[in-house]
């Protein structure tokens, strides 16, 4: 006696996507472009934190996939949960440079500390661009700490495992030059 099971839609999919070259692309399409996009807008500490979503688990078995439906729910939690990430540490990094750059302003010019106004004070074109490189500066500077992080990044996300290797790269070489230029 044979019993039939049934499939899900979930693995429906993928059987069809194992068989036909363009409707795999076609139904992979936004998951690749979902990856490529977290990629490359969150930041490397964020990433890091969301790496239990994307990256193989301990208990996972060599050649259990997963869905595509469950990647793209994973991409998507990810991409959100990230973003925010990403913001709070934009806004203390950015935060703690301005107070430095604003301090150090008032500490060079004592004489406009009476008067001193702060929206007049980020109006100031030397404190926007100072703040902002600085923040900058800092933002990568934390990113290498992260970058040897990513070494078991899912083999079912190989849009996001190019792109982060190609974005970590760049982050090396940036990091090298910023030291080759500090050394001179």
């Amino acid at each position: 006696m044979s019993t039939v099971t049934s499939k899900s839609p979930s693995d429906r999919i993928d059987d069809v996507l194992q068989h036909n070259l363009i409707t795999a692309y076609f139904f992979k399409a936004p998951i690749i472009a979902l990856n490529v996009v977290l990629t490359l807008l969150l930041s490397l500490p964020a990433l890091w934190v969301m790496r239990p979503l994307f990256c193989k688990g301990k208990n996972d078995e060599p050649g259990n996939r997963r869905s595509l439906f469950s990647q793209i729910i994973r991409s998507t939690l990810v991409l959100v949960l990230g973003v925010i990430i990403t913001q709070i540490q934009v806004f203390l990094t950015a935060f703690v440079v301005f107070a430095v750059v604003i301090g150090a302003y008032l500490a060079l010019d004592p004489s406009v500390l009476p008067g001193f106004d702060l929206k007049t004070a980020f109006a100031m074109s030397v404190i926007q661009r100072v703040g902002s490189l600085g923040t900058v500066i800092l933002t990568v500077a934390l990113d290498q700490w992260f970058l040897e992080s990513f070494a078991d990044v899912d083999e079912d996300l190989p849009a996001l495992r190019f792109v982060l290797q190609k974005r970590i790269a760049v982050t090396k070489a940036l990091l090298r030059v910023g030291s080759t230029m500090i050394l001179m």
